[in-house]
């Protein structure tokens, strides 16, 4: 009876938690992700101080700052996550993984989207999202003693699987390449292709596209349609800052009458330091977005065109800024997609070789081929000198050796 008893109310319970989540409400166990709250019918409602501070987070992971960087900053400020602790690595990726902010619930297998509050644009999510899936995938990138500065961007066309770098020693010396990582693991027949060829290719097209004034006109036209675009960012911290301003209000209102205890003071001091903490926001969120003319925009865009692709921090910009992926296929083809224009370019293994040295006998497959060396006649001389001698009175001179 009393397994009965146990297994129907573990019926029952989840019988109710099912119909809960049917209905979007939260069922406890897991905590509150940051920004929200729960309300009297246990929905989820939007935290007006914290959801603010978490579409912050996600702007700024998305606009490139580090993990480190807002991690620090946060703590520096004495924001605490949902469970009251500080922010750590680990927190803030779990953040930036979880779709709740896109406006999905989600308990166990049941998904409704729309069924929470959105705090964070879905295009601003996607943007942080995979830059965190980049990142933890491009953790070697730094280590390598030599950069394979195409990591993360390379991928084979017949598994899908990223590219990555290689590197040995033969008699010969030391070659490198890129490899796909199933074929490393036998499970996939791409063969690699030496990083010198793919990598000097791939920035020499870069280079000549973005020197092409129509690609120019395009990106400037895009840029100035974002700058067009409404700031979300700025309403959001002006209704943060205004309830704020509210509660100090009734602080000082509560103070009047009379209402006045240490506590009373600590906490007017802390909505006073955060309401200087969101001025301060707002007006470097609209310093960060300033509306730039297409003179400025075509000088920041002529610096690509001067730089030293020779050098090392130049070859990884250009890739990290101009190129979006390159897909390599078992016949050879070469598909790059750039940052900066819908038209995909497509090529072929062919044309990289003939674009390196017109063919040399490089072939570009796997680790270079040891070269033969070839016969050439050379002269050398050499003089001995000869002492003059008894038995050879009257000759003194040198034997000369020629050598083919």
């Amino acid at each position: 009876m009393a397994e009965y008893y146990s297994a129907d109310l573990a019926e029952k319970v989840t019988r109710g938690m099912t119909e809960n989540a049917l209905k979007c409400k939260y069922n406890g166990g897991a905590s509150v992700p940051f920004g929200y709250v729960i309300d009297e019918e246990r929905h989820y409602q939007l935290d007006p101080i914290h959801a603010p501070i978490a579409l912050e987070i996600f702007n700024r992971y998305a606009s490139g700052e580090s993990i480190t960087q807002i991690v620090d900053d946060l703590n520096r400020r004495g924001i605490k996550t949902s469970r009251n602790n500080e922010f750590n690595k680990n927190s803030l990726c779990n953040m930036i993984h979880n779709r709740n902010y896109i406006g999905e619930y989600h308990y166990g297998n049941i998904t409704i989207p729309g069924g929470v509050p959105a705090i964070v644009p879905q295009d601003v999510f996607e943007s942080a999202e995979k830059r965190l899936k980049t990142n933890k995938h491009a953790s070697a990138r730094n280590k390598a003693k030599e950069k394979y500065i195409l990591t993360t961007k390379l991928f084979c066309g017949e598994c899908k699987t990223m590219l990555v770098g290689e590197s040995g020693v033969k008699k010969n010396g030391t070659y490198r390449y890129y490899k796909c990582a199933s074929a490393k693991r036998h499970e996939c027949k791409l063969k690699p292709i030496r990083k010198e060829l793919i990598e000097d290719f791939v920035i020499r097209k870069a280079m000549e596209s973005i020197s092409d004034e129509e690609t120019v006109g395009k990106i400037i036209e895009q840029i100035i349609k974002l700058f067009e675009e409404e700031n979300v960012v700025i309403p959001a911290l002006e209704r943060q800052l205004n309830d704020i301003q509210k509660a100090i209000d009734n602080m000082v209102k509560a103070i009047e009458m009379g209402v006045c205890t240490r506590s009373t003071k600590t906490r007017l001091e802390e909505l006073e330091a955060e309401e200087d903490k969101l001025k301060k926001d707002i007006e470097r969120e609209r310093i960060s977005q300033p509306h730039l003319t297409e003179e400025q925009l075509r000088f920041f865009l002529d610096r690509y065109k001067n730089l030293n692709v020779s050098v090392q921090k130049n070859r990884e910009k250009i890739v990290d800024d101009l190129i979006g992926s390159i897909v390599l296929y078992g016949d050879g083809r070469l598909i790059i997609t750039f940052n900066y224009r819908n038209e995909p370019l497509q090529t072929t293994l062919d044309e990289i070789l003939a674009a390196a040295n017109n063919g040399s006998d490089i072939n570009g497959l796997a680790s270079p081929k040891r070269a033969v060396a070839m016969r050439q006649p050379f002269l050398v001389i050499i003089h001995l000198p000869v002492k003059r001698s008894p038995r050879y009175s009257g000759f003194e001179g040198f034997f000369h050796f020629v050598i083919y």
